[in-house]
């Protein structure tokens, strides 16, 4: 009976699969390291990458079509206003980057917090969806975070 005592490693990709035991745990390892080849490449993130790591986006990747019609439905409307869509997705990237704390976002986008909270006011405004609400907030952290494995 085969054994893997370490995590299964794809050498050309620098992915990383879970520990398996027997040839059905080495066929999972696999598959997993190729599965966090494929979000690591969509992500364009470096070095080795457990799939552990990016698990929630491989789950996310199981149904492609679903993901892009969240994302479609909450990120939409967003183009009905003055800024740009990708403005205001950037706002929102950097707002759950830093666990919304909205001068940290500021910080992060380079902008005044008067302006980050514009845009937040902004985004709320046009979605329909309250980032003090934890289901609207999900929601949009879900779609923007669909809308990165596109």
């Amino acid at each position: 009976m085969f054994s893997v005592a370490a995590p299964l490693i794809e050498l050309l990709s620098g992915s990383l699969g879970r520990p398996g035991a027997g040839v059905a745990g080495i066929r999972r390892s696999y598959r997993e390291a190729r599965r966090a080849l494929q979000v690591a490449d969509r992500l364009d993130l470096q070095g080795v990458v457990p799939y552990v790591e990016v698990l929630p986006e491989a789950l996310l990747l199981q149904d492609r079509p679903g993901l892009e019609a969240l994302s479609a439905t909450a990120l939409g409307p967003l183009s009905g206003g003055r800024l740009e869509p990708e403005l205001l997705i950037a706002t929102l990237e950097a707002y759950f980057r830093e666990v919304g704390n909205v001068a940290a976002t500021a910080r992060r986008l380079g902008v005044h917090e008067r302006t980050a909270v514009y845009r937040l006011a902004r985004i709320e405004a046009l979605t329909g969806l309250r980032l003090d609400d934890a289901d609207d907030r999900f929601r949009l952290e879900l779609a923007v975070r669909g809308r990165a494995l596109s």
